[in-house]
């Protein structure tokens, strides 16, 4: 297996990360489509990285504005990795249960953690090559991550 090197961007990140693909998790439709082609079938993969702690109403609209981001015309598919740090409000069951949360990765703790630690428990889980921290009260407009990635990939 080989290992990628992994871009951290933003202010509250400190660390430099590298992760297997082969010991990260794959959606259902990358993973199936990488049983077929043998790759992931885009050039380059964003991870979003969600922190959260009894604020369901707001990962909610946080979830749906990353579900809603237009990539075109990049070659970029779109991984958002939630955080679940010992949340009492309903958020656990939210993220096992609802439609909406079906395509997320998910990790769990059983205590509350600060932000920053919670991002880089989450950066294990993530396989792409650029990460992008999203707290979850914010939202992105649909045209953020293709920006994102665009200004990162150029010279």
């Amino acid at each position: 297996h080989k290992t990628v090197p992994v871009r951290v961007v933003g202010s509250q990140w400190s660390v430099s990360h590298f992760f297997s693909p082969a010991h990260s998790r794959l959606s259902i439709f990358t993973e199936q489509l990488f049983r077929v082609f043998g790759e992931t079938p885009f050039a380059m993969q964003l991870s979003i990285i969600t922190p959260t702690h009894n604020r369901l109403n707001f990962l909610k609209e946080t979830v749906a504005s990353v579900q809603r981001s237009v990539t075109h015309p990049l070659d970029l598919s779109v991984q958002h990795v939630v955080h679940d740090c010992g949340s009492t409000d309903g958020t656990h069951a939210w993220l096992e249960r609802d439609e909406a949360a079906a395509q997320l990765v998910k990790v769990f703790s059983n205590e509350k953690k600060n932000p920053g630690l919670a991002r880089n428990e989450a950066i294990a889980h993530a396989e792409g090559e650029f990460l992008m921290p999203l707290d979850d009260d914010d939202v992105l407009l649909q045209r953020t991550a293709h920006h994102f990635v665009y200004a990162l990939t150029q010279e």
